[in-house]
């Protein structure tokens, strides 16, 4: 499956419902990929595809459609801009960024973000970017992983600024696609390694930076069944400043608040493991 070179104006939706992952794709040249929400599987087309996904159920018997539809593309993802500056990245996004023509001065990350989120305009992303950009300045940060990477634009700029070795995670097969395709537009596939896996659990070596950049309830139950220890610095973001401060119970007691940015009510946090005294929290960003 390729990205096509222009968004289509029509998403066409087939959700299915089965046990398990399915083993084969729909035979059809307008199929974009496949959203998984167990046991609810979404199947995404640029056009009609009936017949491909009756095909599909019929050798996948344990499977069964539950729902058609059909939506504008622009409503299913958040509006594209050719190009926005956050920090030191100048980010251009959409089909054919890899084409245009860079600004001066700035890290250039391109991006085509297709079904996936992730194209650097939400406060979260933002908020990574900044710390991303500041603190590998202020701290050696020789290798990290991306938790929920998306787009992988956070694993890529990890790798544009020289961090040498990013695990690019995420759950969602058509996520690692996405993102396998915008490692190789910034051609750092040498530095950026993207996984699709359901269990961060499996990833176990030590590593110098942890960024999560994901939905407060699954982090939360990442955060509890994962040893940071193994982390010398966090980048957390995905919750809003309202929150309940619940996540500082579960961080280790050698981690501790570094710095914090908040962004449209999204905070983004920094943590560093067994601090020294004369490090100062403070805040950070434009």
């Amino acid at each position: 499956m390729n990205e096509p070179d222009r968004s289509p104006e029509r998403l066409f939706v087939y959700e299915c419902k089965g046990p398990g992952y399915p083993r084969l794709d729909p035979a059809s040249k307008s199929y974009l990929g496949l959203w998984p929400e167990p046991p609810f599987y979404y199947l995404f087309f640029s056009g009609e595809a009936a017949e491909a996904v009756s095909s599909w159920l019929d050798r996948h018997p344990s499977f069964r459609m539950t729902g058609t539809y059909h939506i504008e593309y622009n409503q299913w993802r958040e509006p594209l801009v050719s190009s926005h500056r956050v920090g030191p990245f100048s980010i251009s996004t959409g089909p054919g960024a890899r084409d245009r023509p860079g600004s001066g001065g700035a890290i250039e990350l391109r991006l085509n973000p297709g079904l996936v989120f992730g194209s650097g305009l939400h406060p979260t992303t933002r908020g990574c970017l900044l710390a991303i950009a500041e603190f590998s300045a202020r701290y050696p940060i020789r290798n990290a992983i991306d938790l929920g990477t998306g787009t992988g634009i956070l694993a890529i700029a990890c790798a544009l600024i020289g961090v040498r070795k990013i695990i690019a995670v995420d759950c969602n097969p058509l996520a690692a696609r996405i993102a396998r395709e915008n490692v190789r537009i910034n051609a750092v596939e040498g530095a950026v390694d993207v996984v699709a896996a359901a269990d961060p659990a499996v990833f176990r070596s030590p590593m110098d930076l942890l960024i999560m950049n994901i939905e407060w309830p699954v982090q939360k139950k990442i955060l509890e069944n994962m040893d940071l220890d193994a982390f010398k610095m966090l980048i957390l973001s995905g919750f809003f400043r309202s929150d309940p401060l619940e996540w500082h119970r579960g961080f280790p007691g050698s981690h501790r608040i570094l710095s914090q940015l908040t962004i449209e009510d999204w905070t983004t946090l920094v943590l560093k493991a067994c601090p020294d005294d004369r490090d100062e929290k403070r805040t950070f960003g434009p």
